[in-house]
């Protein structure tokens, strides 16, 4: 789990995301709802600003571990809001723990589409506008994931996977009992919704 920074004995706020996840049952009673936060931003996450905001081309590692050069024109075509049945980008969930590390590059894990046990059926990903209220501007991703299995599935690892064109780049990983204090369970029959909230604050 990631620090906060302190400088000269204050805490600095740092650009993070919030986690947010509400598990309802088959009758749609919601039996699980918390929140949290990460500072799991990666490598290839802030390459894909640099070259955003500079134009200058930058080399992000694919999933595969391949490294992929981009350009400023590659970005028109970078797309996070996977359609429903999609697994390679939007917010994706695994059944394993992974150790984050700023220069991860892929996920183990990760739990296959499909209505079979074991499985987690993905709808598409979704996101919010952007919003600022008091010292904080923030916008969301959101995905339901239902699980149409006869057995529970367990939640240890969620991420954010983009497309750039034909390649698929991680950009957002985060232990789920690091972020929320435990595991995510999704019971047979259940539907769990993430929030992958980002956020920055707007203090002097």
């Amino acid at each position: 789990m990631s620090k906060p920074c302190i400088s000269k004995g204050k805490l600095v706020p740092k650009i993070a995301f919030d986690l947010e996840v509400i598990v309802r049952d088959k009758d749609g009673k919601v039996i699980m709802h918390k929140k949290g936060v990460s500072h799991s931003y990666l490598e290839n996450f802030l390459r894909i600003l640099r070259c955003l905001f500079t134009g200058i081309d930058e080399t992000l590692t694919n999933r595969d571990g391949n490294s992929v050069t981009i350009t400023k024109s590659d970005l028109q075509n970078l797309e996070s809001l996977a359609p429903e049945g999609t697994i390679d980008y939007g917010i994706v969930a695994s059944n394993e723990d992974n150790v984050i590390d700023c220069g991860m590059y892929t996920i183990t894990g990760i739990i296959l589409h499909g209505d079979e046990d074991n499985k987690l059926h993905y709808y598409d990903t979704g996101a919010s506008n952007v919003t600022c209220q008091g010292d904080e501007c923030s916008w969301y991703w959101n995905r339901d994931m239902k699980n149409f299995g006869a057995v529970d599935i367990t939640i240890k690892t969620i991420a954010v996977y983009v497309k750039i064109g034909t390649s698929y780049f991680l950009i957002f990983a985060t232990d789920v009992s690091d972020a929320l204090g435990s595991d995510v369970t999704v019971p047979s029959g259940a539907t769990v919704t993430w929030h992958v909230k980002m956020k920055i604050p707007c203090k002097p």
